[in-house]
């Protein structure tokens, strides 16, 4: 993509999807819609491609994107408090970008949270003013301990999910637009599978190994390219 593309997330909390909201002036290039609302009026008729992402792997990078937004240059510290299961995985991931998660309150007047609603009367008591606080999970648990962090001085974010799940679709689109000359690709005739009875002039290929058995009459050198875009065909349409 030459271009950054506009992408636009339909949720199913969306009644109606306004035409304003696709944009006459500037067009959105990829429409990401819930499978609960196929079928739904309003929708324009796309080309459809299907992307699997792991909803708590997304989650995950929206914490440690919102953890880097709001974290100082030179603090690595995170204060991860409460016994949430949840908070042990997302610790490792945040280590893993070289923060320091600890569960208890680091030294400093300023701290980032990172902390489940349900834990909140344990670990809101510690806040200050200033401190900016990640609230993992949502809904009406989740507000009740955003009034609280407020009325201690302190900030209360979310996990910027729409945010990421844009960028991971960009990506996909992006790769999926430097792989499609492999998918369109004629299926070259110059080889066989082993369990057929090659030609004079034909190779034998194992496409699910993608191993060239016998080059026939042909250049290695050239065959070998072609070997691996027929198995990059075979991966993206599905096959072994």
């Amino acid at each position: 993509l030459r271009a950054p593309a506009r992408i636009l997330l339909v949720a199913p909390g969306a009644r109606v999807l306004p035409q304003a909201a696709l944009g006459e002036s500037r067009p959105v290039n990829y429409l990401v819609v819930d499978k609960s609302l196929a079928g739904a009026p309003g929708l324009p008729v796309p080309r459809e491609r299907t992307y699997s992402c792991v909803w708590q792997d997304l989650w995950h990078d929206a914490i440690r994107a919102a953890v880097a937004a709001t974290a100082p240059a030179g603090i690595a510290n995170i204060w991860l408090p409460g016994g949430d299961s949840r908070l042990r995985r997302i610790a490792e991931r945040l280590a893993v970008a070289g923060y320091e998660p600890a569960a208890e309150r680091p030294a400093g007047e300023r701290a980032i949270v990172v902390a489940a609603s349900h834990d909140a009367a344990r670990w809101t008591p510690q806040l200050r003013a200033g401190d900016v606080v990640i609230v993992i999970d949502r809904g009406a648990q989740a507000r009740v301990a955003v009034d609280a962090i407020r009325r201690a001085g302190a900030h209360a974010l979310t996990p910027p999910i729409a945010s990421v799940i844009a960028a991971r679709i960009h990506e996909l689109v992006s790769l999926s637009s430097q792989v499609a000359p492999l998918l369109q690709a004629p299926q070259d005739a110059a080889w066989v599978d082993p369990l057929v009875a090659p030609g004079g002039e034909q190779a034998v290929v194992d496409l699910e190994l993608a191993s060239i058995l016998d080059e026939g009459t042909q250049s290695r050198a050239e065959l070998t390219p072609k070997v691996a875009a027929a198995r990059a065909r075979r991966l993206m349409g599905g096959r072994p």
